[in-house]
């Protein structure tokens, strides 16, 4: 197998999906059927500032991302990590540990 072949199969091996761009513009009957929440209550929630939202005319927009963050943020249950989040959470704390414990031997050596 050549350089370019290797190369090419291990570029296409490691690539990563390309994520959508989430920050798209959305009207109150979208989000309604995104959301289900219903009609009264989204408008209730738009007029009070609960919901992230602009109203640069007569008409309300609302961005999908944003009103993602603001569903998640109004979770009851934590929402539970992924693979990655947790090796990096178990990373960060067995460097910490060792960082401590690096220090508290060199303090020992003075």
């Amino acid at each position: 197998m050549g350089m370019r072949a290797m190369l090419t199969r291990q570029q296409a091996e490691s690539s990563k999906p390309v994520k959508e761009n989430r920050h798209k513009p959305m009207t109150v009957d979208e989000v309604i059927e995104y959301t289900h929440i219903p009609r009264g209550t989204m408008y209730m929630k738009l007029e009070d500032g609960t919901i992230p939202a602009t109203k640069p005319g007569r008409r309300w927009i609302l961005y999908q991302d944003e009103l993602d963050k603001w569903l998640e943020t109004k979770r009851r249950n934590s929402v539970p990590m992924t693979v990655d989040e947790e090796n990096f959470i178990i990373g960060f704390f067995i460097f910490d540990a060792v960082v401590v414990m690096l220090v508290s031997k060199w303090l020992n050596w003075f």
